[in-house]
């Protein structure tokens, strides 16, 4: 006989802190509107899209070291390599584009 045990909510707490997201970006002219994972194991493709026609750099911190950032097409071919730094990705924001990321962490 199985029993389930139900996932019980921290009362504490309503809201994950920033510092523990997953992913987060510094400017307000760009929303992070997908994150998905591949069939490959410890990499995740996010989308990044740009609302307000401004162009900028900006950075998108992870929640977990990254060994590489790649900009891809809509098939997932390779763009452009992304600096990477610790965590932190830099991404040159296009104004009103739609940007597709391939990240792969570190094992």
């Amino acid at each position: 006989m199985t029993t389930c045990f139900p996932i019980k909510p921290i009362r504490r707490s309503r809201f994950l802190p920033e510092e523990e997201s997953m992913f987060h970006i510094n400017c307000d002219n760009a929303v992070i509107t997908s994150v998905s994972g591949t069939a490959e194991p410890g990499v995740f493709l996010i989308r990044v899209v740009e609302y307000y026609g401004k162009s900028k750099l900006v950075v998108i911190k992870t929640g977990f070291p990254v060994e590489s950032a790649t900009e891809v097409n809509l098939l997932e071919e390779a763009l452009s390599e992304l600096e990477v730094r610790n965590s932190s990705i830099s991404l040159p924001l296009r104004k009103n584009a739609i940007h597709t990321i391939r990240i792969r962490m570190k094992s």
